[in-house]
């Protein structure tokens, strides 16, 4: 009767010594050479900053003589198709045109955006540019 009593208690010792064990691992996750873990910082949430006047409007530079008047052999990045008889090309970094393609729809085949472009141009009587002819830089 007595080793039944020591085996029922050297069992619970036994039980005993494994929960802490297990206890001990579980509630001590942080290394000693890591940091020590803490709650999450709170949430600061910072208010809007306040606008008091409209952003100011952006003044681009006026367009250079050379797009006004008309030209032969002008050279530029053709930026793409505005509308079915319009084209937009990049002449220099700070002028951007719109011309009428009415005479060189035809000519237009095979461009795409970024393509390095000559052309000529005139206005028109309504001061519009039109495009006399285009063709793709090599």
């Amino acid at each position: 009767m007595k080793k039944a009593m020591k085996h029922k208690h050297l069992s619970a010792l036994v039980l005993v010594a494994v929960l802490i064990l297990s206890l001990g691992a579980l509630g001590g996750c942080a290394r000693p050479d890591g940091p020590a873990v803490s709650s999450p910082a709170p949430e600061v949430s910072a208010p809007a900053p306040e606008v008091s006047s409209p952003a100011p409007e952006v003044t681009l530079p006026a367009p250079t003589a050379k797009i006004a008047d008309q030209a032969t052999d002008a050279e530029g990045v053709y930026n793409g198709q505005i509308d079915n008889n319009s084209i937009e090309i990049q002449m220099s970094p700070t002028d951007v045109a719109a011309f009428r393609t009415t005479e060189v729809n035809d000519q237009l085949e095979g461009l795409e955006d970024g393509d390095r472009v000559k052309f000529g141009y005139k206005p028109n009587a309504e001061g519009q540019l039109v495009l006399t002819f285009i063709e793709k830089m090599e």
